[in-house]
């Protein structure tokens, strides 16, 4: 049925480049910085994922990652047919071991890192690893490109020769394979600067991002725009275009407070650290202030293995709701605190509308306070209640608030 549905769609084998995302991280901004590259090269591309899918920049919200299998052809049919030539997708596990995508033929895959989530669904690491590992092993690829800083990663460099190892000083074991290795990072006030060596050449590139997961996050995109014959010197032009992806280390700067709030979609506790790493080195001043909540009905396993995380990397833990789902909210942060060395010197604040006003009028000058779990997500899960409510919009207003009542002073 899979198949008979590509073929009602294309009938002519037609398809455009269509690109493969998968990995516990980063699947999300490589997919919108890659739609975003293409854009600025002066070609149509469509992303499907985690914050929506249509053509850049015109999303319409998706109940999954990937969607089923009948959707996901007529949603290619549809971005062909407004002239795309370029789509990225993002593969969830779940997506691949229930066929949703069997039928398209991708021409590029990408595999970002393997760290603990979903086991709730897979039951172990090694299900979880195996269900991502079909993406490279029974599609019909032209192009691998694969983390060479993940241990999966670097079991799977072993087994596809061909494949493009990316990473951060991936030593010498990779340069007989096509790579891309960034040497050195500079963490800047408002980004990133990186030297780099490849098997394309060497260079510098420049971003408004932060953090070395958006280094490798860069540094995949350059291998798929690479392995797709962009040139070099083109790709280092593109990167200090981008623009941050919705939710994904988003900055709000409270001038009068000289606070600083960032979004992001950190929901596992490597993605966590990952993001309180990436606060550490751009700090100037101040602290560093966590904010995260855990959903129910997932898995519990790392509700204290995200506490341990916030705590060691963060001067200030503030545990908030996430989707507490069909759990008592206040039973999630006893599982959380379970985690904490000191859990009296932890903040609960069940709305996280009331934690961002409690921390926005009680944080210190140059701190920074990172939203983790939401990210682009407008909604939380009550019982079997949807409610809306956005980290973003919360802080957006609170800045809008800010602006009006300074000009009003003035």
């Amino acid at each position: 049925m899979k198949r008979d549905c590509y073929a009602l769609y294309f009938p002519q084998s037609n398809l455009h480049h269509v690109t493969a995302v998968t990995g516990t991280n980063g699947k999300t901004t490589i997919a919108s910085l890659l739609a975003n590259s293409y854009m600025l090269l002066g070609q149509q591309s469509a992303q499907m994922g985690t914050i929506g899918n249509g053509l850049y920049n015109q999303l319409q919200a998706s109940l999954n990652t990937t969607l089923d299998a009948i959707s996901v052809c007529r949603e290619l049919a549809s971005y062909q047919a407004q002239g795309a030539t370029q789509t990225i997708m993002e593969v969830s596990s779940h997506g691949l071991v229930q066929g949703r995508i069997a039928a398209v033929p991708f021409n590029t895959a990408i595999f970002t890192n393997l760290t603990r989530d979903h086991l709730d669904y897979h039951g172990t690491m090694h299900a979880y690893a195996e269900a991502k590992q079909t993406l490279f092993d029974k599609f019909p690829l032209k192009h691998r490109i694969i983390n060479a800083n993940d241990a999966v990663g670097r079991d799977w460099l072993a087994k596809y020769p061909d494949a493009i190892a990316y990473g951060l000083n991936i030593g010498q074991s990779f340069t007989k394979q096509h790579y891309f290795n960034v040497t050195k990072v500079d963490y800047l006030p408002q980004g990133l600067a990186f030297e780099f060596a490849s098997s394309w050449g060497a260079g510098i590139m420049t971003s408004p991002f932060y953090g070395d997961f958006n280094v490798l996050n860069m540094a995949a995109v350059s291998c798929a725009l690479l392995a797709d014959g962009v040139r070099l010197n083109d790709i280092q032009k593109v990167m200090a275009e981008l623009t941050v992806v919705p939710g994904r280390m988003e900055q709000y700067f409270f001038a009068k407070q000289q606070i600083t709030f960032v979004v992001d979609y950190a929901h596992t506790p490597d993605a966590l650290d990952n993001s309180l790493q990436a606060l550490q080195h751009h700090k100037q001043q101040g602290r560093i202030i966590a904010v995260f909540g855990c959903g129910g009905d997932r898995d519990k396993g790392k509700r204290p293995l995200m506490a341990s995380v916030a705590e060691q990397g963060a001067d200030l833990v503030v545990i908030v709701d996430d989707n507490p789902r069909s759990e008592e909210a206040t039973l999630i942060v006893e599982d959380i605190k379970a985690g904490l060395t000191k859990p009296e010197k932890a903040l609960v604040i069940h709305e996280r509308q009331q934690a961002i006003q409690y921390l926005l009028a009680n944080a210190q000058q140059h701190d920074i306070v990172l939203l983790a779990g939401k990210g682009h997500e407008d909604y939380q899960i009550f019982g079997d209640k949807k409610v809306h409510y956005s980290d973003r919009e919360t802080l957006q207003a609170l800045v809008k608030e800010q602006a009006i009542q300074d000009n009003t002073n003035d």
